[in-house]
């Protein structure tokens, strides 16, 4: 692993293989997708990363964007943009894989947002059902062996 300093990710290039014919090494339809799928930053990140060799360790900071014309703010907000999406997957603490193609995606799969939102709404449906399995009181239908009616509410 390459030295570091703070506020440093170790980013291990995991590559596609192919021909040798393509600018900067990448399938035309994995930075064509891209280009659909990334904002125009996220997509100079994407580049900027994906033109490093295949298992090259590249140690990435906010100072080599800056030297590229991206400032601190873009540079996290970006990056952060490449990690939701799937190019870059954590492996432990600040080291992450990058992938030219998103890392778990799958046709008619849904977006990790709406699949988290489904999810917490499934987990939150669970909680509502238990709940009312524990409340019987609401669904106790026992008539009262006396005649008279009581007209009192007990909480």
């Amino acid at each position: 692993m390459p030295q570091t300093v703070p506020n440093q990710k170790i980013i291990h290039i995991n590559r596609e293989s192919f021909d040798g014919k393509q600018f900067l090494g990448i399938l035309k339809e994995n930075w064509y997708a891209a280009n659909k799928d990334l904002s125009p930053y996220g997509l100079v990140l994407y580049l900027y990363i994906a033109g490093n060799a295949d298992g090259y360790n590249l140690a990435l900071s906010q100072v080599a964007a800056e030297e590229a014309g991206i400032t601190k703010t873009t540079y996290h907000k970006y990056l952060n943009e490449l990690i939701n999406k799937g190019y870059l997957v954590q492996r432990s603490g600040n080291v992450y894989d990058f992938y030219e193609v998103p890392k778990g995606k799958c046709k008619n799969a849904f977006p990790p947002c709406e699949l988290e939102s489904l999810l917490d709404e499934q987990d939150s449906l669970q909680d509502e059902i238990s709940h009312l399995r524990r409340n019987r009181e609401i669904n106790n239908t026992d008539n009262p062996t006396d005649k008279k009616i009581k007209k009192e509410f007990v909480f």
